[in-house]
């Protein structure tokens, strides 16, 4: 008899069979995950309490409500309107500063109550989770039951970033869908479909166009094939510009994005170039002769992702997840609930490090990296707000550990992926 049948047959002494216990452990792992995922859902019902009134839903609706209207959201004080229907308003933003797209967005949902076009947008936030776990699955190639997946959604659930997401009634996952499908597209030769959704999440957001010439050069085979990815985005970004109209759009550009540039420097923004403004802050003597080195920083870190992928010849995904962290760290805005944006690349590096007999010091570091990319704002428990070395280094901790995320899964690139990703 095999030596591994052996030990695998029960001995008498009350001891389960080796695959039986494996088994089991696996089986509480999905319990205790699934039990984790309970929590986090319960966690949300104080942050969605009374979330219709409050910022950043009221300024949507309020700005759509004009927009519909057929007046400049741009250009139209928001705080008499507001002050009517007895909603919260927001000093540092005057105006809508959402792109036209996402006006068009609110706008229908402002022919409703605000407490009913609330909930409707809620599900709607509700229906693309699940659909944005649903690409990662199908990214990574776990079902639905494997313990580490469980996990993994455990974590994202829970995570500040999520909660904030929810909170401010925000779009990232909308934008993350679009990402990832944009991904799965191309992986299914379906080159044209994934430019022409890079193009749109890029309407709604900015930064995703930081993203958008991995998507275009993926796999690109002629000239052909690039005319035909090229026509798939100028179709869409036509589209995009003519349904809100050029004059609007003109209108965000001049009047909006100034009101985003005024919020760029709150504490709540994990970008580097804040980072960077924020260390200025101490030596403001310095801030005209040194301001340019935050952007410069900024572009080269995004321009080293694009080569660490292209001379190092890695896998999609990694690749991919790379050219993500970038973006979201050298953007000039990257609010908490961005990070979710990072759920791919959490995921990428899970299976990297996965082990499917159980979790080892791979899987913890792993797990630890997730916490502090999703975690953020742990340090506002300090009642120093200073602007000091330390003070601004520890606030910065989502950022450090974003980087360290891409860090790790470049240096891990020669390992396989235990779902053959």
């Amino acid at each position: 008899m095999p030596a591994q049948d052996a030990r695998a047959i029960h001995d008498g002494s009350g001891a389960l069979p080796i695959e039986d216990s494996v088994l089991a452990n696996q089986r509480l792992l999905q319990l205790a995950a699934i039990v984790i995922i309970a929590l986090g859902l319960i966690r949300l019902f104080p942050a969605i309490d009374s979330v219709a009134i409050h910022n950043d839903f009221s300024h949507y609706y309020v700005g759509g409500s004009l927009y519909m209207a057929g007046e400049s959201a741009y250009r139209t004080k928001l705080e008499p309107l507001m002050a009517e229907s007895n909603l919260t308003y927001d000093p540092t933003i005057p105006y809508a500063a959402h792109p036209p797209l996402l006006l068009m967005l609110f706008g229908t949902l402002s022919v409703l109550p605000i407490q009913l076009a609330y909930w409707t947008w809620l599900l709607i936030q509700v229906v693309v989770a699940i659909a944005c776990l649903e690409l990662i699955r199908r990214i990574v190639r776990l079902s639905w039951d494997d313990f580490r997946w469980l996990m993994l959604v455990g974590i994202f659930v829970n995570s500040i970033s999520f909660q904030m997401l929810i909170y401010y009634s925000q779009v990232q996952l909308v934008v993350a869908c679009l990402l990832y499908g944009a991904f799965l597209a191309g992986s299914k030769q379906r080159h044209n479909l994934a430019c022409a959704v890079i193009t749109l999440a890029s309407a709604l957001k900015i930064y995703p166009v930081f993203a958008a010439p991995w998507i275009f050069f993926r796999g690109l085979s002629s000239w052909r094939d690039a005319l035909g990815r090229l026509t798939a985005m100028a179709a869409t970004s036509v589209l995009c510009l003519a349904t809100p109209g050029l004059g609007t759009w003109f209108d965000f550009v001049i009047n909006g994005v100034p009101t985003l540039a005024t919020n760029a420097t709150k504490w709540c923004n994990f970008s580097f170039q804040n980072l960077w403004s924020m260390l200025l802050r101490i030596h403001p003597e310095a801030t005209e002769n040194w301001a340019w080195i935050g952007p410069t920083v900024a572009v080269l870190a995004l321009a080293t992702a694009y080569l660490f992928s292209v001379c190092s010849r890695q896998r999609p995904l990694i690749s991919y997840c790379l050219v993500l962290i970038a973006t979201i760290c050298c953007g000039v805005i990257t609010w908490s609930h961005y990070l979710t944006v990072l759920w791919l690349p959490l995921a990428a590096l899970l299976l990297v490090d996965s082990n499917s007999n159980g979790y080892n010091h791979r899987n913890l570091l792993t797990a630890i990296c997730a916490i502090a990319v999703l975690m953020p704002k742990l340090d506002c428990y300090l009642l120093d707000t200073q602007f000091t070395y330390w003070r601004i280094g520890l606030h910065f901790y989502p950022l450090f550990a974003a980087i360290a995320l891409g860090c790790i899964l470049y240096t891990r690139t020669n390992r396989p992926l235990s779902a053959g990703v």
